[in-house]
């Protein structure tokens, strides 16, 4: 399934389609209001793993995103020092697009107590990295997830 939130003009998708691999897709520049909203989606998907004893891999594709705002930036942090789905997350691999977002994803890694982020350039990359991660980790790969077959979800306009 593929579920949208969105807040002024930013959108993000977040495939479960590939459970335990959670793939969300940012479009745009996250303002705070999305953040949260991202979190709250993030904590009850952690909360439902936790409950069922599972590890999740996440792939985060920032490949359509731009730099937020310094006070969406501190937002993402924040969330980050308290974040739920960091208990149950085997491997979070983030898709970089524009570098400037590099420092932000450092910093939020850092007060997320640094649990397994790594970070690539491509999502064929992440897909092979993540199905590594689960392999290692003796946890069956998702069917129908692999390099090379991923289409990123189409933006869709939510308000």
């Amino acid at each position: 399934m593929i579920q949208w939130i969105g807040h002024e003009g930013c959108e993000v998708a977040l495939d479960t389609r590939y459970d335990p691999a959670l793939i969300s897709t940012w479009y745009g520049q996250a303002s705070c209001e999305l953040i949260d909203r991202y979190f709250r989606w993030s904590d009850t998907n952690a909360a439902a793993a936790l409950a069922a004893e599972q590890q999740l891999v996440h792939i985060v594709d920032l490949r359509f995103t731009t730099l937020p705002a310094p006070a969406a930036c501190k937002r993402l942090i924040e969330h980050a020092r308290d974040d739920l789905g960091a208990e149950v997350t085997l491997s979070s691999v983030v898709v970089l697009g524009d570098p400037a977002l590099r420092w932000v994803v450092s910093a939020a890694h850092r007060m997320s107590n640094g649990r397994g982020l790594e970070v690539v350039n491509s999502i064929d990359a992440a897909i092979e990295l993540a199905l590594r991660r689960m392999w290692d980790a003796r946890i069956p790969p998702p069917c129908g997830l692999a390099p090379g077959r991923y289409e990123a979800p189409t933006l869709e306009l939510t308000g």
